[in-house]
């Protein structure tokens, strides 16, 4: 086994490696710790593993291990050079009518040492009162923490389309706003007293009361959440006051 110290070095290593190689988007690499020394050595470079959900591929295995779902690296490429990857937004819970929670995602970018607060989705679709794709990890999370057996959207916003820069990826994100009614949760009075954090290996999922929702305008750079905060606001839908 490998100390946590050895995998913070090694991790290190490969970032380095990835850039100075030029990879882009993913690669595989294999390393070999020598036993006597504790030294690690870079076997092999491979920027076009073998990629897809199937249990056994080594690039699958490896995202696995490190609690990554095959859809999000799926939704992360067709993002970059597809043209519909599906929808990023907001989940927003509601109690009697009234928003009350509204949930992101946090995430600590090892690369470049920051904490990033982002957008829910992947390829996501909604479909039947569900959000068909939605990541495994926030579905369990909201219904382990609010004790419910099933996520029904009472209510799903299209809040129309983003584009990025059409001379650089020629790709549009559709955005959206799902809300979820948490009156009758048992769980309601603990998510009342405190912030609900999950914790899986590479992020954690942030349900944060919605008057705190302008201190998180001031704070996060990712334009998706952004455009999704302006077209909620012009529809009525929140403020921020």
């Amino acid at each position: 086994p490998v100390d946590e110290n050895m995998k913070f070095e090694i991790k290190k290593l490969a970032v380095r490696a990835f850039g100075g190689l030029q990879h882009k988007d993913y690669a595989k690499f294999d390393i070999r710790v020598d036993s006597n020394t504790g030294i690690p050595y870079f076997t092999d470079s491979n920027p076009n593993t073998a990629f897809g959900p199937d249990k056994g591929l080594p690039m699958t295995e490896v995202m696995n291990l490190n609690g990554i779902e095959f859809s999000e690296v799926l939704a992360s490429l067709l993002s970059k050079y597809g043209k519909s990857p599906g929808y990023r937004g907001l989940i927003l819970l509601e109690v009697e009518g009234k928003i009350k929670y509204f949930m992101l995602r946090r995430t600590d970018k090892f690369p470049i040492g920051e904490t990033v607060y982002e957008t829910i989705g992947t390829y996501i679709k909604y479909e039947g009162g569900k959000l068909v794709n939605m990541p495994k990890v926030v579905e369990d999370v909201l219904k382990r923490e609010l004790f419910m057996k099933d996520l029904v959207i009472k209510r799903f916003i299209d809040l129309g389309q983003m584009h990025t820069d059409p001379a650089v990826v020629p790709t549009s994100i559709s955005l959206y706003a799902a809300v979820i009614d948490i009156t009758d949760s048992p769980n309601l009075k603990k998510i009342e007293s405190r912030v609900i954090h999950a914790k899986p290996i590479q992020y954690k999922l942030l349900i944060e009361p919605i008057d705190k929702l302008k201190d998180y305008v001031n704070k996060v750079d990712e334009s998706y959440f952004l455009a999704c905060i302006l077209r909620l606001v012009s529809m009525g839908v929140i403020n921020l006051q």
